[in-house]
Order: C-alpha cells, then structure tokens, then sequence
C-alpha cells in the first residue's frame, strides 16, 4: 500500500513539475536513458507482420505493426514500449500523425517501440458492443508481446522490460490485457508469454466486468481527465478500484482539461508531452530495478 500511495504522488508531482516549467531539460543533470532525449534520427521498420487471426467479420486478417528504434543505438537489450492507437474501435491507424509523433519521442528516449494494429470492428460500437472491440484488440496487443519477446534477440529488446501503452480506445485494450479469457481470440505466437511488464492507459473504457485483475500481476499507470466527455471518468475510477482490490502497484494522474483536448490528450497540441514525462517515469521506476 505504501508503495502505491508513493507512485500516485510521484506520478501528480512529475506531472504537475511539467506544467510549472520544471522539466528535467531545465535542470542541470547527466541525461539518464528512457527519461530524456538521448539520439536523433529516429529509424522506422514498418509493417512487420506480428501474428494473424479472424476479425470481426469472419475473415483472416493479417495484423502488422511498425518498429521504432534510434539510428546508432548499440545497446543489446533496451526497453520496449508497445503503443495501441486509438479511434472508437472502428477507425485509426499505427501511422496516424500523433501515433508517429509520439512513438518518435519515445524512441529519441532509447525505448524501441512498436506500434500496432490491429482487428477492428466495422461499425461504430455502442454501449451493448463496445466490450467485442476490447476483447479483439487485447488479444491482439498479447499477440503483439509474444512476437515481440519471441524476437527479442532480433530487435534487442530486453524480454523482460516491455510495457503497453494505449489511449482512447487504445487505453481499452491495454486494460483488457488483465482479463485472460481476452486471449483465446488470437493464438499467434504460441509458446511465449503474452503478460506485459508493465501497462499504461490514458482515457480508456474499461469493461464492464469486475475482478479480472488478479493479484500478482503488472503495475498499472492510468490516466483521465475528470472533464472527458466522450469516455467517462467513471471508467478510470472503476479501473483503479479493481487495481486497489487486487493490491497490484498502480499509480494515477487525473489532470483538469478542457474541450476536445480533455478526452483527446495524446494529441500534441494537448497533453502528449505531459503524458510522456509521467509515462516514463513510471516506467523507469519499475524497470531500473
């Protein structure tokens, strides 16, 4: 308990340095790999083919995602960070502007990150189907690990250090990462765990099921503004009671926004440079150890 009432003020004051101007690029510190900027060019391996399953409609798709990494970067086992895009479980895409603009400021941190696709509904869900959206695309993100500890050699990734971070509908899915009956819908990869190192999720619906978080399991950052009108904050004080319940460490930053930016605050013109500082060092405080 100590622990998590100790991230829920870390991740507030990280977060509330930012918004006074206090961020570590003003300070005079050693830059530390995967909290500040550390390469420049960033290099993108695009559409590698992570796994394949039934989508909504009944036919096979085949799912990709695109590998982000720094030019010159030598390291053997760097840290891995896994994004999910958003877009109501019908629309969006790995290459939309704010996926590419955040995953690149992740990779200027030494994180090799690896955005996905993956199966989306076909039509727009309603309160009745949304749970069918979160169900495909977290069995899609647990495909998206196994590929990605399966080849960690491959893109040097430490096996034991890969987070998921997802917004909107993204932030669904990652949550739905907790729910193992979730799984069974894509079998790609088999033989490696799909369990993430740690999750993040920032304005997410969360399922309507209660319990599924289990003991023992990954530490969990969320992220909500109070003001969303589109996902309501209701699902992020549901997904923390669940991860009180079940003792795991988790951390949360409920930020006051306005307009369309207090549901849309991976935009970069909105919070996505407040979300990278506190997602990072929530990240860095689990991983280093």
């Amino acid at each position: 308990m100590q622990r998590k009432v100790l991230w829920s003020v870390l991740a507030t004051v990280v977060a509330g340095a930012f918004w006074l101007g206090f961020g570590r690029s003003e300070r005079k510190v050693a830059a530390v790999r995967y909290l500040d900027d550390m390469f420049g060019t960033i290099k993108v391996r695009k559409d590698v083919q992570y796994g394949a399953a039934l989508g909504a409609k009944g036919a096979n798709e085949i799912l990709y995602l695109d590998v982000y990494f720094a030019q010159g970067d030598t390291a053997k086992k760097r840290w891995a960070i896994l994004y999910v895009h958003g877009g109501g479980f019908f629309a969006g895409d790995k290459g939309s502007s704010s996926a590419v603009s955040l995953c690149t400021a992740l990779a200027r941190k030494g994180y090799v990150v690896l955005s996905l696709n993956y199966r989306l509904l076909g039509f727009v869900p309603d309160e009745s189907t949304y749970e069918q959206g979160i169900e495909l695309g977290a069995a899609d993100v647990r495909a998206a690990i196994r590929f990605a500890r399966a080849n960690n050699e491959m893109f040097r990734i430490d096996p034991e250090r890969i987070a998921v971070y997802g917004g909107s509908a993204g932030g669904g899915h990652v949550d739905g990462v907790y729910n193992q009956a979730y799984d069974s819908s894509n079998v790609s990869t088999p033989g490696t765990s799909g369990d993430p190192n740690a999750v993040a999720e920032s304005s997410g619906p969360v399922s309507a099921d209660v319990g599924y978080i289990e003991p023992g399991e990954w530490p969990l950052y969320i992220v909500h503004s109070p003001d969303d009108s589109t996902v309501a904050f209701s699902h992020a004080q549901r997904l923390a009671a669940q991860a009180q319940a079940a003792g795991i460490d988790y951390a949360t930053w409920f930020p006051a926004m306005s307009g369309d930016c207090a549901h849309a605050l991976l935009h970069p013109l909105c919070a996505q440079n407040e979300i990278i500082i506190s997602l990072t060092n929530f990240i860095y405080w689990h991983f280093i150890f």
